[in-house]
């Protein structure tokens, strides 16, 4: 695994940032880990998703 140097800073509400911990705790977690493993799904959604529209056209399909 790569070395981890930078540190990615939000604003959310401190119940939800409470909830979150308790569940990620809960799960034998930490709340970073949670949201690099969900950074990591999300871009590769989000790349299958580019591949996918690759080879379909906006224009309506004519039969010949």
């Amino acid at each position: 695994m790569s070395r981890k140097n930078v540190a990615f800073k939000i604003r959310i509400e401190e119940e939800l940032r409470r909830e979150f911990v308790d569940t990620c705790n809960s799960d034998d977690l930490t709340a970073a880990q949670v949201v690099r493993r969900f950074m990591r799904s999300y871009i590769e959604r989000h790349k299958t998703s580019l591949q996918g529209n690759l080879f379909q056209s906006n224009e309506p399909h004519q039969e010949e």
